[in-house]
């Protein structure tokens, strides 16, 4: 019993020490905490009063535009981004808005939609016009209330996934320039677009079934992520990267260094010259990483959902769609993976059986509302996005409206090009 009683006497100092010096620890965990749940407040609220607009855009048949446009069109949407003030931060509850763009298979015909808040839209439709000036965009009904409210129900099930990168967002997937046949200057007839077997796998579903396949994406807010990148193309090159260090880190150091009389490491001299051999396949990394980064960047989330009734539900779809995804794979750079921690159906292995049931019911449930709302999952416990960078090239790549080498079956398609009357016609 002696056991007991020197735990209940440990535990008797931690209370006294506690009472004691509440009035230190106290204040600036509430701050800690307010602050959080006020910020989160703030979000909720502005999201919830914003008013967003559906976009569907419809391309001619006869359009010959490479996904260089598309880049030039990402590159216009640059100007989603502002700095804010405190005030807009803290009071106002400003936020980094952010737009969806989407390819979606309504039981098997393939629309492509853009969502953007409202007052937005002129900027989106100023720059996609003059990229694709046939192209005709109209305001439609959110597609989504055609499904049903909530989701999985004894009648309908759905599966949903999100992709991450396999390394850091510096470096770079497999562009559409890293395509022969997609490069400017080529004749239509001889490119082959890599974008046409996911539009292929989307057209080939039913009566019954629904597929999206959005991007969530805003600027980037910082370039953390090109200093990474200079950091990486430094590393490669073989030279040596100065070790980042946290400011409680730095403040140790010297103060282990003031008590212990520790003297600093004189700097290393470097040669004048040093002649470094860099294999070739180092050499095409450093130059594939250094040409992504001279790109803007946007912070991204891909996200893949299925729904279908029971009776026609099937997940030879999301292999379609995964193995176009694989074709901007590298094994030298960087490639695409499936997001554990936003699918629909992960569980951990070693739960029970009810457990497992229970889990998977209510992220089914939750990822279907966020597929709805277009949200990212920032606020949840269950599932967790995780935003990626990709540049404008990059984006152009896994998105963007098809050309003529896109031959997939239901493709919505503008039978010829809009054109001005001549000015010499009679009135």
């Amino acid at each position: 019993m002696g056991f007991i009683f020197d735990f209940l006497d440990n535990l008797a100092i931690v209370v006294a020490l506690f009472s004691h010096t509440w009035w230190m620890w106290m204040p600036p965990m509430l701050f800690v905490t307010g602050r959080a749940l006020w910020k989160y407040y703030l979000k909720v609220r502005y999201f919830a009063n914003l008013e967003w607009v559906l976009l569907e855009i419809r391309i001619p048949r006869d359009i010959p535009k490479t996904p260089e446009a598309m880049e030039q069109l990402y590159g216009g949407l640059q100007t989603m981004i502002w700095s804010l003030d405190p005030l807009e931060v803290w009071w106002q509850g400003l936020q980094r808005d952010y737009i969806i763009f989407e390819m979606v298979s309504l039981e098997g015909e393939v629309h492509f939609y853009i969502r953007t808040p409202v007052f937005f839209r002129n900027v989106v439709e100023n720059h996609l016009y003059a990229q694709y000036p046939e192209a005709e965009v109209v305001e439609v009904e959110d597609y989504v209330r055609r499904l049903p409210p909530t989701m999985p129900t004894p009648e309908w099930d759905l599966f949903g996934i999100e992709f991450s990168l396999a390394k850091e967002d510096a470096y770079p997937i497999r562009t559409y320039r890293d395509f022969v046949s997609m490069q400017p200057g080529q004749e239509e007839y001889e490119k082959v677009d890599p974008f046409s077997s996911m539009a292929e796998a989307f057209g080939k579903i039913g009566p019954g079934e629904y597929m999206a396949y959005q991007l969530l994406f805003q600027p980037a807010e910082d370039d953390d992520w090109k200093v990474e990148g200079e950091a990486l193309i430094k590393k490669l090159a073989g030279e040596k990267v100065p070790e980042k260090k946290s400011m409680i880190g730095m403040i140790a150091q010297e103060l282990s260094g003031a008590l212990l009389g520790t003297a600093q490491p004189a700097p290393e001299k470097k040669p004048a010259f040093e002649f470094k051999m860099i294999p070739a396949n180092i050499e095409e990394q450093i130059k594939a990483i250094s040409r992504n980064i001279t790109k803007p960047g946007f912070s991204t989330v891909i996200r893949f959902t299925y729904i279908a009734r029971r009776d026609r539900f099937g997940l030879s779809h999301l292999s379609s769609f995964i193995g176009g995804l694989k074709q901007y794979n590298t094994l030298t750079l960087n490639s695409f993976k499936l997001n554990g921690n936003a699918m629909a159906t992960a569980t951990t292995w070693w739960w029970p059986g009810f457990l497992k049931r229970k889990v998977k019911l209510e992220k089914k449930q939750l990822f279907y509302k966020y597929f709805r709302l277009r949200k990212r999952f920032t606020d949840t416990i269950l599932m967790k996005s995780k935003r990626i960078v990709l540049n404008s090239e990059e984006l152009a790549t896994i998105f963007h409206f098809p050309g003529l080498a896109t031959k997939a079956p239901l493709l919505p398609r503008i039978p010829a090009r809009r054109a001005e009357p001549p000015p010499t016609l009679p009135i």
